[in-house]
């Protein structure tokens, strides 16, 4: 079954709306930084496309070496004092309130917290947080993770290409 070229640009605007929708309501409270100035923007977004690996080994033909995915991460350092559970809970009920989008799994860990999610059109948004390492002085994170589905690229797109 071949899949007909996709323009990369569609996940690219998808991931910024995530990213701009969950930091929009990410607290003041919860910021160490500034998010503003880590947001990408429609011109210019740092994500990547990335190739997807075979089913098989063995699978290696021209349409599966050809598929990729797109990716793009933000992450901001947060105060010590963010319930960081009740901060992930409440970004993921925000993105739930668009049509369509479904938990996929979630992991409560003693120290970290991650949520995955699923879009309609099949990218997939990771909300997590990351605790610290004081004695290194590393903060506590909160990362937003969105990654498309496999696709083939339209021309000139290839894996590798910046966007």
């Amino acid at each position: 079954m071949s899949q007909s070229p996709v323009d990369p640009n569609v996940y690219v605007s998808q991931t910024i709306e995530v990213l701009e929708t969950v930091t929009n309501h990410l607290p003041e409270s919860a910021r160490e930084t500034d998010l503003k100035t880590a947001l990408p923007n429609a011109t210019e977004a740092p994500g990547q496309l990335r190739s997807c690996a075979p089913a098989r080994e063995s699978d290696t033909s021209a349409s599966q070496t050809a598929m990729v995915y797109y990716i793009d991460t933000l992450a901001t350092a947060i105060t010590t004092a963010t319930d960081q559970a009740r901060l992930i809970n409440d970004l993921t009920d925000e993105l739930l309130q668009e049509p369509d989008w479904t938990v996929i799994s979630t992991s409560p860990k003693i120290s970290d917290h991650h949520h995955t999610l699923r879009s309609p059109t099949g990218l997939e948004v990771d909300i997590y947080t990351s605790v610290g390492d004081k004695a290194r002085d590393r903060p506590d994170l909160f990362l937003v993770s969105a990654t498309s589905p496999c696709f083939v690229p339209e021309p000139p797109y290839k894996a590798g290409d910046e966007l």
